[in-house]
């Protein structure tokens, strides 16, 4: 049928126009009997068009029906899940599994399961040894909550459902003393920068969070802007940097850091102490907040003033810091 339509049809086409042409002219010369045939001719193509329009329209309405009848089964089978997580030093967050690594992260991230054998193995490669890394953020388990959260933030995206993501989210941080973060894990995507806006304009209150990404950070100000969203809710987002952060994407961390905070701010995660630390941050900017590197065993004491003072070792929540949270 597809093969007779692709090379029929044209010829229907053209011989149609032909046949009223010739009818047209064989009727104005007084030819009635040629000038009737092509009128016949003409009407014959014409049904031959129409017969052929109608069976491609009966195509078209039954392959919308099976594409609706399989977007209605997926909507089905869509579940919203609740992607809200609580820890006793951050409080509540949202975490996802997507990030941009730098050189070093994969070497010293918190989220990753690290053996001692594979931190003696670290040392030898950097000169720090991170110490083995073993707690319930590296656990399957949370990983794949990571992912499910991920999935649930873009499959909602892809059903227009953000807002009803975010809804969730305002009324279940409602009466809450913490701010909500953002990518306890993970970094920024650009369907969660959607959901940032979103919660920032339907919400009463502001959230933070940290990023590697200066192009993330520069869409989700942008969103901000374009939604008219207040700015005293704007989230306060921190660029994360470390030594092999490279030229190019700290300068653009300060830049967009800037535009949607207020001011430059930047997260310097280090292992790093003392006099060897300040000197170091001479060749630094704004840095907000200095992260020593941590694991579920080891904790480097900075002794820097900017320092967090959890990573420091200290028992404190976020909530009673609150310098991340850009106040």
């Amino acid at each position: 049928m597809t093969s007779w339509r692709v090379t029929f049809m044209p010829v229907a086409e053209t011989s149609l126009a032909w046949c009223a042409v010739m009818a047209s002219r064989s009727c104005a010369s007084g030819k009635m009997a040629i000038g009737f045939f092509f009128c016949g001719a003409f009407f014959v193509f014409s049904a031959i068009l129409y017969l052929q329009w109608m069976v491609a329209v009966q195509q078209s309405k039954t392959h919308y029906g099976e594409l609706s009848s399989r977007e209605e089964r997926w909507m089905e089978n869509f579940v919203m899940h609740d992607i809200l997580s609580r820890n006793s030093k951050t409080g509540r967050s949202v975490n996802v599994h997507s990030c941009c690594p730098s050189k070093l992260c994969p070497e010293f991230c918190y989220r990753f399961k690290r053996t001692k054998e594979q931190a003696l193995a670290i040392e030898r490669r950097c000169g720090f040894n991170p110490g083995a890394n073993t707690g319930p953020v590296t656990w399957p388990v949370q990983v794949a909550a990571y992912k499910r959260n991920e999935e649930t933030i873009k499959q909602a995206a892809r059903e227009c459902r953000l807002e009803e993501l975010a809804i969730r989210l305002v009324q279940q941080m409602e009466g809450k003393e913490e701010d909500l973060r953002w990518c306890g894990t993970g970094d920024l995507f650009p369907e969660l920068c959607e959901l940032i806006a979103m919660y920032a304009l339907l919400g009463r209150r502001h959230s933070f969070g940290f990023s590697r990404q200066p192009e993330m950070i520069k869409y989700l100000t942008e969103l901000l802007d374009d939604m008219k969203v207040p700015v005293h809710r704007w989230p306060h987002i921190i660029g994360s940097v470390d030594e092999s952060t490279e030229g190019e994407t700290l300068r653009d961390l300060l830049i967009w850091t800037n535009e949607l905070n207020g001011w430059p701010s930047l997260a310097l995660a280090t292992w790093k102490t003392g006099a060897e630390l300040q000197q170091y941050l001479n060749s630094y900017t704004s840095i907000e907040v200095i992260f020593g590197i941590h694991s579920s065993q080891k904790k480097t004491k900075t002794g820097h003033h900017l320092a967090c003072p959890a990573t420091e070792g200290e028992k404190i929540k976020c909530v009673e810091c609150r310098r991340c949270y850009g106040e």
